[in-house]
């Protein structure tokens, strides 16, 4: 989360949302909307996971596609 305009969240902070009711594209950005009308918008499709392998830390890099047709997300 960044610059959460109700500040319940700091910058760089992780947040549960509520399920997403829709996704869309507006002015070139994509923004989720949630079931209760609540919008974020999306900077990235990278999720970052530090996770343990072979008794060392190591950064995982996951990276989410959303499918053309929205009706199927």
């Amino acid at each position: 989360m960044f610059f959460d305009i109700h500040a319940r969240s700091g910058n760089g902070d992780t947040v549960i949302m509520d399920d997403i009711a829709k996704m869309e594209e507006q002015q070139g950005y994509t923004i989720a909307v949630t079931v209760r009308g609540e919008w974020y918008v999306i900077v990235s499709f990278l999720l970052f996971l530090v996770e343990e392998v072979d008794g060392a830390e190591q950064t995982v890099v996951l990276s989410m596609t959303r499918n053309a047709d929205s009706s199927n997300s």
